[in-house]
């Protein structure tokens, strides 16, 4: 008898699709990060978002966010929306698969007084969140 272990996988992309590990936003735009759990068939834990050690829920003060997740055959994908981001929605996003597996990435929201980023600056700026 062959036993088959399926480990999950957990990938945060952006509203493209596309795989990140970090990604940067403009003052008053909408967030938009994806959460793609696969090997997983038929997930029974709670996809859980967190910002820094703040769980991301409706009930929040700041208002403005919401998850939509599906469930898909091999697994799950959970959108986090943040409506009129500021700089304080800047630092790290994680999404969980329970105490099973997680990814991460690193946001910075930039005001309008941030413009262009020279190289120094944005190593400096991930290095904060």
């Amino acid at each position: 008898m062959e036993i088959v272990l399926l480990v999950p996988e957990l990938n945060i992309a952006d509203e493209r699709g596309l795989p990140i590990k970090n990604k940067f936003y403009n003052s008053g735009s909408t967030i938009e990060l994806k959460c793609i759990v696969s090997k997983v068939p038929e997930p029974t834990h709670i996809i859980m978002w967190r910002h820094g050690e703040k769980v991301l829920n409706y009930d929040t003060s700041r208002g403005g966010i919401s998850v939509k997740t599906d469930i898909m055959d091999d697994g799950a994908m959970s959108r986090l929306f943040i409506a009129n981001s500021n700089q304080h929605d800047s630092g790290n996003y994680t999404c969980s698969l329970g105490d099973i597996a997680h990814a991460s990435v690193a946001v910075v929201v930039l005001n309008e007084m941030d413009g262009f980023l020279d190289e120094q600056t944005l190593q400096a700026v991930l290095a904060s969140v």
